[in-house]
């Protein structure tokens, strides 16, 4: 919704696709929509192996992130008989690599954005390597298999999938776990220093984040009924996990 083409019902899994026009009306600006690729509504800062969109290529594999996370293995991965000493990816790995990342993009990106909506996909991705990037044979997520899903972008030898499903709540208290020792309160940097945003407990932030800053506000005057019959279904798909009402689109348009 914040990056497609909701009268289509098509998204780009990178950036502007010629299969993806401008929004009817273009209501999101003249410009096809960017796609998942594009920064700030579902990519963002503070990523694992991407530098800030600020102050780096936000795009591309970054070889010397990928070394500060097998660093964080050395130093609190578990030891496996298979696949030697510290050699498996464990919750305190990800808890502790997700918070230096943290640190360094706060102290490093005068204009880090780290709202309620991209800690919570930030954390649910960290959750989602945690639990399905594992070897469903034995549960564990070795550093060579790490290696080579993150800088090869293919499954390890010998890797099987988990037997069983993984639900959204699962990825969801997965996620909160691994945020809990170190807890990020939503915000952004102003002139380099960190500003809180403000609290509302009406709504889970993440949603209301999404919805009222990440989706262009113009969708509240769609009148073409196929888009706005599309927009109003999907937003009822996006409220239903969170236990939210259905809010009205509010954020800029064509950013």
């Amino acid at each position: 919704m914040a990056r497609g083409n909701a009268f289509l019902n098509k998204l780009s899994i990178g950036s502007v696709s010629p299969q993806i026009p401008v929004v009817p009306g273009a209501i999101d600006g003249p410009a096809p929509p960017g796609g998942i690729a594009k920064h700030d509504r579902f990519e963002g800062d503070v990523s694992m192996t991407r530098q800030d969109f600020n102050i780096g290529d936000d795009v591309h594999f970054q070889i010397s992130l990928f070394d500060e996370f097998l660093s964080a293995i050395e130093e609190f991965g578990d030891d496996n008989a298979l696949h030697g000493p510290k050699s498996i990816v464990n919750m305190k790995v990800m808890q502790e690599f997700k918070f230096q990342r943290f640190q360094e993009s706060q102290a490093a990106d005068k204009t880090v954005s780290f709202h309620s909506s991209r800690i919570a996909s930030s954390y649910n991705e960290a959750a989602f390597i945690l639990t399905f990037f594992a070897n469903g044979t034995d549960g564990l997520l070795s550093k060579q298999a790490l290696t080579s899903i993150f800088q090869n972008q293919t499954f390890a030898p010998n890797w099987f999938r988990r037997s069983s499903p993984g639900t959204f709540d699962f990825i969801v208290d997965t996620a909160a776990e691994v945020l809990a020792p170190h807890p990020i309160q939503p915000g952004a940097n102003v002139n380099g220093v960190y500003v809180l945003d403000p609290t509302d407990t009406s709504c889970n932030a993440a949603y209301s984040d999404f919805v009222l800053n990440n989706l262009p506000h113009t969708l509240n005057n769609v009148t073409q009924p196929t888009f706005k019959k599309n927009i109003q279904t999907l937003l009822k798909i996006v409220a239903t996990p969170f236990g939210c009402p259905e809010l009205l689109p509010a954020g800029p348009v064509g950013q």
